[in-house]
């Protein structure tokens, strides 16, 4: 993913997307170890960031997923 896109979208945390879906954080980093979740990296930080379009992606029921 491009750098200036990554940085013009909101990107959210680890603790954000597993309050946003009701999971506990180790729930969180689990799918984020097996890639079931995609992050991103910023180069001012070690810590990886979920972009608004992968929370889109994982909001999306099943039944409507194209794959």
């Amino acid at each position: 993913m491009e750098y200036n896109k990554i940085m013009s979208e909101k990107l959210y945390t680890q603790k954000e997307i597993a309050d946003i879906f009701g999971v506990t954080l180790v729930t969180v980093n689990k799918w984020v170890k097996t890639g079931k979740v995609k992050v991103v990296y910023l180069p001012t930080s070690s810590r990886p960031r979920i972009t608004q379009e992968e929370l889109d992606r994982l909001r999306t029921p099943i039944d409507k997923k194209p794959y």
